[in-house]
């Protein structure tokens, strides 16, 4: 999963990831049997054996922060591709 935003990071407490969002608090993710969780700045990755578990715990972690369309910032799949949309403007 990368993690996309400024001032997003993450940061790992034991097995545990915090991933700093842009929350008004820290999120800890705490994992589960079966399933080992590793990160870098701002990739976090999720391994195990189970391929269902991996992904049904991936996709829990990505609905934390989903991906807003105007800037790209949240959490995403390393092979996501995100649709951008054009800026808003108020000209008529």
């Amino acid at each position: 999963l990368n993690i996309n935003g400024v001032g997003y990071k993450t940061s790992m407490n034991g097995q545990n990831v915090i991933l700093n969002i842009g929350l008004s608090h820290p999120v800890e993710i705490k994992a589960i049997p079966g399933i080992t969780l590793s990160c870098d700045k701002t990739v976090v990755t999720v391994k195990g054996i189970d391929k269902e578990l991996v992904g049904q715990f991936a996709a829990k972690i990505r609905d934390i922060k989903p991906v807003e369309p105007y800037h790209a910032y949240g959490i995403t799949y390393t092979d996501e591709v995100v649709v951008r949309k054009e800026r808003k403007t108020g000209k008529k």
